[in-house]
C-alpha cells in the first residue's frame, strides 16, 4: 500500500512584516510498500509598505521674523512673509527663488483659487499687497497693487470663486472686504469684537469665521460667522482662550481653531455653529492647516517648538514633530504630501515629508519531506517548495514618487527531500 498525501498547503496573508510560509507536513508512512509525499509549503508572506513616517526633511532660510506661508494651487511655490518682504519657495529645490519687497511688517498671504495673485496684508503698513503670481506675466513676482486699509490688517482669505478677499483688522471691530477685479475695498463688516487675528472662507464660499483674541477693547474669546452674501454677522461663537488661527476642512463640515493661551483646538461643527470637541495640543497653538482628504490637522505651537498632527477622525494628536524655533504659519500642498513651517525666531520654514518604508515579500516555505517506505517500499517524493511572497509597493517620499527601496519578492521555498 501507499502511505497517505502529506499535510496541506499554508496561506501567507498580507502583513508589513515579511514572514516565511510554513513547511509542508512529512508524508505518512508507508505500512507495506512506498511512504506518502510530502505537502506543498505556504506561501510567504505579500510585502508591502510600512506604516507611514512624519518628519523635518528640509530646512530652507528666509528672511526675519516669518509668519505667513500660503503655497500655490499647482505646488510647485510657497510664499512666505517676512521682514517687509516675501520669499518665494521653489518647491522641487527648496531653494528661495525670489525675494519681493512689499509693506511694512508682512502677515498673512492668500491665493486667488487660479494662482495668479496673492494677497500679502501689512499690518504696520496698513495696507495690502497685490503680488503677481503668474509665471507668464511680463509683472511676474512683483507687487502690481497697494490697497489702504482701517489700521492694522492682519490674516487674509480669498473665497472659492476668486471674487472677494476678507481681511481681518486686528485693532478695529471690523474685516474689510476687497474687490478683487478692482483691487478696492468694497465693504466693512463690523462685529463688534476686537483683537482679530485669522479669517478662513469655507469651500462653498458661503460663510468666513473670524478669530477674535478680545483682548484689546474687552469681549470674550470668539469666532464670528460671517454671511458672505449679506455681508453681516450671523451667529457668534465661544471659544477658548486667545483664538488665533482657524481652517476649515475640505468638506466644509468642521473648522478648528487654535486657542493660543489655553493649548488646544476648538472643533467646531459648521452646521450648527456649535463646539463639538477641544483637542489638547502644544504650548500657544497658532497655525492650523489640513491636508487634502481632511483626514489629518496640522498645528504648529510656537512655544513647543512643534507641530501637532491631529487625526480628524477621532480628534487626536497622532504625531509631534519637532521644527525651528516658534513655529507660527503652516501650509500643505495640493498633493497632501509636504507642509510648510514658518519658524519667526529661526528665520527659517521647516518642510514636513511624509514616507513609507518597503517591506519585500517573504520566503516561500521548504516542501514537507516525503513519508520513509517499510519493508522494502519507496519513499515519497518531497513536497513542492511554497510560493515566493507577492511583490512589496513601491515606497513614496515627498511629493517626487522616488521610491524609497525597490519592490521585493519572496524567494520560492525548496522542494522538500525524498522519503528514504
Amino acid at each position: 500500500g501507499f502511505g497517505a498525501l502529506g499535510g496541506t498547503s499554508g496561506t501567507g496573508t498580507f502583513v508589513f512584516t515579511a514572514n516565511p510560509g510554513t513547511a509542508g507536513t512529512p508524508g505518512v508512512v508507508g505500512l507495506l510498500g512506498n511512504g506518502g509525499d510530502g505537502g506543498a509549503a505556504g506561501s510567504g508572506a505579500a510585502g508591502g509598505l510600512a506604516p507611514a513616517t512624519t518628519a523635518v526633511i528640509a530646512t530652507i532660510g528666509v528672511g526675519d521674523r516669518p509668519t505667513g506661508v500660503a503655497v500655490t494651487p499647482d505646488g510647485t511655490r510657497a510664499y512666505v512673509t517676512n521682514g517687509s518682504s516675501v520669499s518665494v519657495i521653489d518647491t522641487a529645490t527648496n531653494t528661495v527663488t525670489a525675494i519681493i519687497a512689499v509693506g511694512a511688517s508682512p502677515n498673512g498671504v492668500a491665493f486667488t483659487p487660479d494662482g495668479t495673485r496673492a494677497y500679502v496684508t501689512n499690518p504696520n503698513g496698513r495696507s495690502v499687497s497685490v503680488i503677481d503670481t503668474d509665471p507668464a506675466s511680463g509683472t511676474y513676482n512683483t507687487v502690481t497693487a497697494t490697497i489702504s486699509v482701517l489700521s492694522s490688517p492682519m490674516g487674509v482669505a480669498v473665497n472659492p470663486a476668486g471674487t472677494r478677499a476678507y481681511v481681518a483688522v486686528y485693532d478695529r471691530d471690523l474685516v474689510s472686504v476687497i474687490d478683487t477685479a478692482t483691487n478696492t475695498v468694497a465693504d466693512t463688516i463690523p462685529d463688534g469684537r476686537s483683537d482679530r487675528r485669522a479669517v478662513a472662507v469655507n469651500p462653498a464660499g458661503t460663510l468666513a469665521y473670524v478669530t477674535n483674541r478680545g483682548g484689546i477693547s474687552g469681549g470674550d474669546p470668539s469666532v464670528s460667522v460671517i454671511d458672505t452674501a449679506t455681508n453681516t454677522v450671523t451667529a457668534i461663537i465661544a471659544v477658548a482662550a486667545s483664538p488665533y488661527g482657524v481652517a476649515f476642512n475640505p468638506a466644509g463640515t468642521l473648522a478648528y481653531v487654535t486657542n493660543a493661551d489655553s493649548n488646544s483646538v476648538s472643533v467646531i461643527d459648521t452646521a450648527s455653529n456649535t463646539v463639538t470637541a477641544t483637542v489638547g495640543v502644544g504650548f500657544f497653538p497658532t497655525g492650523v492647516a489640513f491636508n487634502p482628504a481632511g483626514t489629518l490637522a496640522y498645528v504648529t505651537n510656537a512655544d513647543s517648538n512643534s507641530v501637532s498632527v491631529i487625526d480628524t477622525a477621532s480628534n487626536t494628536v497622532t504625531a509631534t514633530v519637532g521644527v525651528g524655533f516658534f513655529p507660527t504659519g503652516v501650509a500643505v500642498n495640493p498633493a497632501g504630501t509636504l507642509a510648510y513651517v514658518t519658524n519667526y525666531d529661526g528665520n527659517s520654514v521647516s518642510v514636513i515629508g511624509f514616507a513609507s518604508a518597503v517591506v519585500a515579500g517573504g520566503d516561500g516555505g521548504n516542501g514537507g519531506a516525503g513519508g520513509a517506505g517499510f519493508f522494502g517500499g519507496l519513499g515519497g517524493n518531497g513536497g513542492d517548495g511554497g510560493a515566493g511572497g507577492g511583490d512589496g509597493a513601491d515606497g513614496i517620499h515627498g511629493d517626487d514618487a522616488t521610491a524609497l527601496a525597490p519592490a521585493g519578492d519572496g524567494t520560492d521555498g525548496g522542494a522538500g527531500t525524498d522519503g528514504g
